[in-house]
C-alpha cells in the first residue's frame, strides 16, 4: 500500500476525533476578540485541514474575522474549489470583500467566483467587487458582458436602442444585488443601459433595486441625472408580473375572518402559514397569510 494512502488513513480518525471535540469550541472562538485570540495561541490549521465542512467554515470565519493577514491567500484558493462546500465558498467572497483584497489573485478570484453555480457565491462576490474595484468603464464593460447579452428592443430607451442588453443571470436575488453594484461603480451609457434592463426585470424587488442603483449613479454622474429620469419613469410601480396575486388582501381577509370568527381562523393547517413569514416568500409567491393569535 502506498504510504500517502497508509497515511491518510491512519490520519483521518484522528483528524475527525478532533473534530468531534472542536466543534463547540470552534463557535467559541468566534465570539472571542482578536487579543484574546491571538494570546491564546490556537492555529487556524486544523480547522481548514478538518473533513468536517462546517468546521473548514469556521476557520475561514477565524481567518476573516481575527484579520489573520498570513492564511489571505487562502480564502482565493477556497473560493475557487468546487469541491468546497458552497456555503464556505460564499464565506471566502464575502471575506475578501470585507477585508478589501484587492491583489492580483483575489480580484482573479473573485472575478472568476461571478460563474459559481451556487447563487450566494456570486452574489457575496458581485459585493466584493463593489468594495475592491473603483468605478471605471472598463469595470462596467466587464460587469455586462458577464451579466448581460445584447438585445433589440424598439421601444423607448435611454440610449441607443441596438444597445439595449438582456439580463442573462437566472437568480433575482444576484440581478438585484447587481443592480446595487452597477449603481456604485457602473459608468457611462454601458452602466445606464445595464440599469435600463434591470428596470424591467419580472421581480419587483430587482426593479426596486435598479431604482435605488439609478439615482447612485445620477448623484455619481450629474450629467446622467435626465437619462436616469427616463429610465425611472419606465419601471413597473406594481406587483404585477412578479406574483400571481398581492399577499396583503389575503392577510387583511385573515386578519377579519380571525377577528369575526376566531373558530374559522383556527382552520388554516399550522404548517402551512407559519412559511410565509419569508420576505421573500410571502412577497413573491402565492402563499397563505401568516396565522394570528386569535
Amino acid at each position: 500500500m502506498p504510504a500517502r494512502i497508509l497515511h491518510q488513513l491512519v490520519d483521518w480518525p484522528s483528524r475527525i476525533l478532533w473534530a468531534i471535540r472542536s466543534w463547540p469550541h470552534g463557535n467559541e472562538m468566534l465570539r472571542w476578540d482578536r487579543l484574546r485570540f491571538l494570546a491564546s495561541g490556537c492555529r487556524v490549521e486544523p480547522f481548514l485541514s478538518c473533513p468536517s465542512w462546517y468546521l473548514r467554515n469556521i476557520g475561514i470565519k477565524l481567518i476573516v474575522q481575527f484579520q489573520l493577514e498570513e492564511y489571505y491567500p487562502i480564502l482565493a484558493l477556497k473560493l475557487l474549489d468546487l469541491r468546497e462546500a458552497p456555503i464556505l465558498r460564499r464565506n471566502c467572497a464575502e471575506g475578501l470583500g470585507r477585508l478589501r483584497q484587492a491583489g492580483a489573485e483575489a480580484r482573479s478570484a473573485l472575478w472568476r467566483a461571478l460563474a459559481d453555480p451556487y447563487w450566494e457565491t456570486r452574489t457575496e462576490a458581485l459585493r466584493a467587487i463593489t468594495r475592491t474595484e473603483k468605478p471605471s468603464a472598463e469595470i462596467t464593460a466587464e460587469l455586462a458582458e458577464r451579466f448581460f447579452m445584447p438585445f433589440l428592443d424598439p421601444g423607448p430607451c435611454a440610449g441607443n436602442p441596438a444597445s439595449v442588453l438582456a439580463p442573462s443571470e437566472g437568480n433575482f436575488e444576484v440581478r438585484a444585488t447587481l443592480a446595487s453594484v452597477l449603481g456604485k461603480i457602473g459608468t457611462g451609457r454601458k452602466a445606464l443601459s445595464a440599469l435600463h434592463a434591470l428596470a424591467r426585470d419580472e421581480n419587483w424587488i430587482v426593479r426596486a433595486q435598479a431604482a435605488l442603483a439609478l439615482r447612485d449613479l445620477a448623484r455619481r454622474e450629474p450629467d446622467s441625472r435626465e437619462a436616469c429620469r427616463r429610465v425611472l419613469d419606465l419601471i413597473d410601480p406594481s406587483s404585477e408580473g412578479a406574483i400571481p396575486h398581492f399577499i396583503l388582501p389575503e392577510i387583511l381577509r385573515h386578519v377579519r375572518t380571525g377577528l369575526d370568527d376566531p373558530a374559522r381562523a383556527c382552520l388554516v393547517p399550522r404548517a402551512e402559514v407559519d412559511s410565509t413569514m419569508d420576505l421573500k416568500l410571502g412577497w413573491n409567491k402565492t402563499a397563505l397569510p401568516p396565522r394570528l393569535p386569535f
